[in-house]
């Protein structure tokens, strides 16, 4: 795979942060690109990497912020951002970033304009809430190895969700998304021979408003920079925290009904 530019990863990481908070893949590379389309990139393209990528990201941050409260023209930039109004609030924010993401909290602090102790205090009493939170509703787990099937599903149904059915194939996992209907799919990308977790959960969101969360040893495949990219990656070996982290803020949104 080509190494990727400062921009590209700059760019990436932004898409990640604003797929998060509205969980959902095409709504947040939507909001990534309005919120960036007028920044300067040239301007700070010479910077030291954290310096720059706090730049790259306050800018699309202050302008979803301040689209959210001001709203805009229909089918402006503006418009867009004004859409999904940006309703994290910090203590959320810092839990998307170190928990989902990976970011360590100095970092995730310097990014949403916070003291590195308020940030930990915040994000401390975040967790809490999460782990508290009930959470209810239904899971589809592809994943090709047996065994860590069943740990995923293990893990799911400790958290709260009912897992309906494994897939060991992305044509398994296709048709039994299409019976089920779930809330959930949590997906392998690599499931040996054939196509990837990646190709059925690119087919199954197509038809059905799921909330798609990967576990991958190899996160950069899935973040290829390609048209359909996960709204959700976790590194194997897998946090449980960052999963029900993903699960809870999920489910806590609306989801967008598909056109077909």
């Amino acid at each position: 795979m080509p190494k990727l530019t400062p921009f590209q990863k700059d760019l990436r990481f932004v898409r990640q942060f604003a797929r998060a908070v509205t969980s959902d893949q095409f709504l947040g590379d939507e909001i990534a690109a309005a919120a960036l389309q007028r920044f300067d990139y040239s301007a700070v393209e010479g910077l030291p990497d954290r310096e720059r990528q706090i730049t790259v990201f306050r800018a699309f941050y202050d302008a979803w912020r301040s689209a959210s409260a001001e709203g805009g023209a229909a089918f402006s930039n503006r418009s867009v951002l004004a859409a999904r109004p940006f309703t994290a609030e910090p203590p959320r924010q810092l839990v998307l970033l170190v928990d989902v993401i990976g970011l360590e909290i100095e970092k995730a602090a310097a990014l949403i304009g916070v003291e590195p102790s308020e940030a930990k205090r915040l994000l401390s009493e975040e967790r809490k809430r999460i782990a508290a939170t009930q959470v209810s509703g239904t899971a589809l787990v592809i994943e090709d190895e047996p065994v860590i099937a069943l740990e995923v599903a293990a893990t799911l149904e400790t958290i709260g969700l009912k897992v309906l059915a494994t897939a060991r194939t992305a044509d398994d996992a296709i048709r039994l998304a299409n019976k089920h209907r779930p809330d959930v799919v949590m997906a392998d990308y690599d499931l040996g021979a054939g196509r990837t977790g990646l190709d059925a959960v690119r087919e199954i969101t197509s038809t059905l408003p799921i909330i798609a969360i990967f576990l991958t040893a190899y996160p950069d495949d899935v973040l290829s920079g390609d048209d359909y990219e996960p709204t959700f990656i976790l590194t194997k070996p897998f946090d449980e925290r960052a999963l029900r982290a993903a699960i809870v803020h999920g489910l806590s949104l609306p989801r967008a009904g598909v056109i077909t």
